[in-house]
């Protein structure tokens, strides 16, 4: 054996004694706070195990089938990585994705998903290692920025690790960053200028550009939206709606985004107005809170927890709540208008659902964290609200101002770009 030979296997076995180590300190934490937090004490005995055990994953496997891991982190990080789905299925391989927060679980249940999915274990290295021992993954791929060194540590090892759709400028890439990125094979950046930085830094990885896959996605979703399981409803609510009514749907809203728009509104001055409002959080004490800000501009509301409940006395309500996921889509082809929420005082969440149907587009002021948003607000063809009161003049004087229908066609292509840089580098 080499000096160098004895090296590597001296550096291989301390990256295992560290790992294993990260994995005792891991479940040590875990079982603290399982123990203690009221939280994890209201979770099922089906979700620990999930996130303790690895058998009911193991079940599954078929040796003569090939595999491709994916991690995701919630319910936009899948939609993401599910735009991939086609394109390894044409090359007979079947996805199981790993979602780390239960709030992804839930809405892959709601969207009724045919596809196999769990909730992602525990990142200890001896369940990630009985994972990727049985199935041998070709592909394990990661949407944008989640590190769970376990996980990232085998995908490098017993498979081509692939990191998509990420937009982190190299200015701002540092050791620990850098120390991530090391353990991919690929790294697809959204914009071009962000890869050709990242070059320059030298990594291991091969670095490409692939437009963001949300815009796959959506277009995918757009293309088919005749197959979605509200279909006949939206239908029949399009149908039905008032001309003397203008719809606006509120889509992934926080109680400040609603603060943003209707603290400004007089209930008789804006009777026109319709806002279909669909929250991030479906929980009921949420719920409670839109409902008082409503209720303090004496704007009427009603609570729908099925879309199916809408009838001919759902638009006499001025506000009208969705407490149901998976349906912020759909909901969308009922707007004259649309707001996407998150960006009144948080983080933006996906301005393309609303944007492929090509309708007017309105935001708050927090939305840098979209590079989608800054392009569309850059180009004109979304409408920033940065206070209540530029909101409540806009509203004012919505049907005379012509708002760009936002165009998003230019970015589709990411999906194709990253299966020829995976499949001719695998072949």
């Amino acid at each position: 054996m080499t000096a160098k030979q004895s090296q590597n296997q001296f550096l291989s076995f301390m990256s295992h004694v560290c790992l294993y180590a990260y994995g005792l300190l891991t479940l040590f934490l875990a079982l603290i706070l399982f123990a203690l937090s009221p939280f994890f004490k209201k979770l099922s005995k089906q979700k620990i195990d999930s996130r303790f055990g690895a058998q009911k994953i193991l079940n599954l496997y078929d040796p003569k089938s090939e595999y491709v891991f994916a991690f995701c982190s919630s319910a936009g990080e899948f939609e993401q990585g599910y735009a991939l789905h086609q394109m390894f299925k044409d090359e007979n391989m079947k996805v199981i994705y790993f979602i780390q927060s239960i709030s992804g679980i839930e809405y892959i249940k709601a969207k009724k998903y045919n596809i196999e999915y769990f909730l992602a274990p525990l990142d200890l290295p001896w369940l990630w290692s009985r994972l990727f021992s049985q199935f041998k993954p070709n592909f394990s791929f990661t949407v944008r920025h989640e590190f769970w060194p376990s996980f990232q540590f085998y995908s490098r090892n017993k498979s081509v690790n692939v990191l998509i759709n990420c937009s982190k400028p190299a200015s701002s890439i540092g050791s620990f960053q850098k120390l991530f990125y090391q353990l991919f094979d690929h790294i697809f950046f959204v914009d071009p200028i962000l890869a050709e930085q990242a070059k320059e830094l030298q990594l291991r990885p091969m670095i490409h550009y692939a437009p963001d896959t949300k815009h796959d996605r959506v277009t995918q979703i757009h293309k088919n939206i005749h197959q979605l399981h509200h279909h006949k409803t939206i239908q029949k609510i399009i149908s039905s709606k008032s001309t003397e009514h203008t719809y606006m749907v509120v889509g992934s809203a926080w109680p400040d985004d609603l603060k943003l728009i209707a603290n400004q509104l007089e209930r008789k001055t804006f009777d026109w107005l319709r806002i279909i409002l669909c929250p991030h959080d479906i929980g009921d004490s949420n719920i409670a809170k839109l409902n008082e800000i409503a209720h303090q501009q004496n704007l009427n509301t009603k609570v729908l927890r099925d879309i199916n409940e809408w009838d001919k006395q759902t638009c006499d309500s001025q506000i009208i709540i969705v407490q149901q996921m998976g349906v912020l889509f759909e909901l969308y082809q009922i707007a004259n208008l649309c707001y996407v929420g998150g960006s009144a005082s948080a983080k933006i969440h996906n301005v393309l659902e609303a944007a492929v149907f090509n309708t007017p587009l309105c935001i708050g002021p927090c939305f840098h964290s979209s590079h989608e948003a800054v392009d569309l607000v850059e180009s004109g063809q979304i409408q920033v609200l940065n206070s209540e009161i530029e909101s409540k003049k806009f509203l004012e004087n919505f049907g005379e101002k012509k708002i760009p229908p936002p165009e998003i066609s230019k970015k589709i292509g990411g999906v194709e770009l990253i299966g020829r840089s995976l499949f001719s580098h695998n072949t």
